[in-house]
């Protein structure tokens, strides 16, 4: 039976430390690696286009991608921290040494998945929404750098906002909701602003429909800056944007932060647009805690049992298996969300409480 509380509480503080610094040192490793070659591709990429740019110039801008790669590699770093702070633990017998004083296997693991669950929190609560911010204005350098001009797209409560300056528009678009299988945008209001930013003219309609050859608007009313109004009906505005552009270009969830993350699904729900992907990834980020522990305590099983008879890169094979079948897993299953092929919630959760359930029934096991 798990104890509430741990049997010794200095033992419990010199494992818990011991298990964050193997953790904090897995996941340095693992970033700086990263991070050398995000800067070595992003200067080559650079470099392409002739465009002049120092080297700290470049370092600075790849480190915005830095808390981006904590998002990623956190769970990596849990895997390998935790194998190798219990290799450590078996070579220098303290895990043995924690059992013959009277404590249990889940007592003596006891730190590992309180850490482990604290990583998870921070992950949600810090990391995310640092990761979400600095996300976001490394796509901006991006763009500036590589001259990207996707088209803009925002969600309100006030409905989709839509900028097109594609075929020489000026346009600024707003529409109530956006039906995505017969393409069209109910409630439209078009503003065509001149190119010192001033308003042209506005036009409203019933309803705007996506086609090859332009916006097809039905009863169409044409209001000037000088409050003039006229009777259009049927218009066809000439424009180069589908909804193909629209679904592709929208915000994706992972540049929201956690906090905001209802919220953006809501008024995602209400501009018309699929939000299941959306959901999956949500409760896949807020079951992260969960997993961290599933995660700990497969690492465990994995160093523990049989120690003496299993070499340091056998250690490392099964360490590197369980890594590519949690990515594996946890792909798969936001795979399947996405599509609805299975419920949003099991896609979200599945994959952290199917961990925990292998590594504290492996762990049980070894202990019997």
């Amino acid at each position: 039976m798990i104890p509430i509380l741990p049997q010794s509480s200095i033992l419990f503080s010199y494992m818990g430390v011991r298990y964050t610094k193997q953790v904090l040192l897995a996941l340095l490793i693992l970033s700086c690696f990263l991070y050398f070659l995000d800067v070595t591709e992003l200067a080559r990429r650079i470099s392409e286009r002739d465009a002049e740019f120092p080297i700290w110039q470049v370092m600075l801008i790849s480190l915005l991608k830095l808390p981006r790669l904590f998002d990623l590699l956190l769970p990596f770093s849990i895997l390998f921290g935790s194998i190798s702070c219990f290799f450590f633990w078996s070579r220098s017998h303290e895990f043995t040494i924690s059992r013959a004083v009277g404590q249990t296997i889940w007592s003596a693991l006891y730190p590992v998945y309180v850490v482990a669950f604290l990583f998870g929190i921070i992950h949600i609560g810090l990391i995310n929404p640092i990761a979400a911010a600095t996300s976001a204005q490394y796509d901006r350098w991006n763009e500036k750098i590589f001259g990207k001009t996707d088209n803009n797209i925002s969600i309100s409560t006030n409905g989709l906002w839509l900028k097109d300056t594609s075929v020489g528009n000026n346009y600024i678009i707003n529409g109530e909701q956006l039906n995505i299988e017969n393409e069209t945008l109910s409630s439209p209001v078009i503003y065509q602003l001149q190119e010192n930013g001033l308003l042209s003219w506005r036009m409203t309609a019933d309803l705007l429909s996506f086609t090859d050859g332009g916006w097809v608007m039905t009863n169409v009313t044409k209001t000037t800056t000088t409050g003039g109004t006229e009777k259009l009906g049927d218009v066809i505005l000439p424009s180069e944007i589908s909804t193909t552009d629209i679904f592709r270009n929208r915000q994706s969830a992972d540049t929201v932060p956690c906090y905001r993350l209802p919220s953006f699904i809501s008024l995602q729900k209400q501009a018309g647009f699929p939000i299941t992907e959306h959901q999956v990834f949500m409760h896949q980020l807020f079951a992260t805690p969960l997993e961290f522990i599933g995660i700990a305590m497969i690492a465990a099983a994995i160093t523990l049992s049989q120690f003496s008879r299993m070499f340091r890169i056998r250690l490392i094979v099964y360490g590197v298996c369980t890594g590519f079948g949690f990515y594996f897993l946890s792909d798969l299953s936001y795979l399947l969300g996405s599509t609805a092929k299975v419920p949003y919630l099991f896609a979200g959760y599945g994959p952290a409480l199917i961990m925990c359930l292998i590594g504290f029934f492996w762990v049980a096991r070894i202990d019997e």
